[in-house]
């Protein structure tokens, strides 16, 4: 998982979970329609931007306050093959 979106803890906004957890994005072009599915479902956005140039990243609040992570990672060397 990438931790490259966690920062300090913030003073304000919904409770902080004790853990967090992810998504990982097969396509770094969803993650606008991710963000948007997100908000329509009543999460909050915490944090937006990338890891590094084409890692894009979102970090939100679900409505219960826990905080979960979508991202995507450039494939490497060592990744398996994708789908046929």
């Amino acid at each position: 998982m990438s931790w490259c979106s966690r920062k300090a803890p913030r003073a304000s906004g919904p409770p902080a979970a004790s853990f967090i957890f992810g998504f990982r994005l097969v396509d770094p072009a969803d993650i606008d329609e991710a963000v948007h599915a997100v908000e329509r479902a009543g999460g909050t956005v915490l944090d937006r931007g990338e890891c590094c140039p084409g890692e894009p990243y979102v970090l939100f609040a679900d409505p219960d306050g826990y905080e979960v992570e979508i991202w995507h990672e450039l494939p490497t060397p060592v990744d398996p093959p994708g789908p046929a």
